[in-house]
């Protein structure tokens, strides 16, 4: 109930509501790309200066990590069950962002 509570009265005013958003999108990162998504199991990242990537299942379980060395990477998910699952992005820069991919 608080949740919705707070999720109501955030859309009763335009300001309100655009910085609902704009906190819960805080993290999501405008230099990366991930596509296909949704996908069968193969998605590919595209970005500037993505040193490593790990993926994470919707209980918190690491799939899988690489290190990436041109800022491009895929993530074969072919084997793992459909549903969604989390990209956690880390820059050169040590900067993280977090995205979420959904596995057909």
């Amino acid at each position: 109930y608080k949740y919705w509570h707070s999720f109501e009265n955030a859309i009763q005013t335009n300001k309100t509501y655009k910085s609902f958003f704009a906190d819960y999108f805080e993290n999501e990162s405008n230099d990366v790309c991930i596509y296909p998504n949704p996908s069968n199991g193969k998605f590919n990242i595209k970005g500037e200066n993505i040193a490593y990537v790990e993926v994470y299942n919707i209980s918190g379980s690491k799939m899988m990590a690489k290190t990436v060395n041109n800022g491009n990477a895929v993530i074969e998910l072919a084997n793992e069950a459909s549903g969604i699952y989390f990209v956690t992005i880390t820059d050169a820069d040590g900067n993280t962002s977090t995205h979420k991919i959904v596995k057909r």
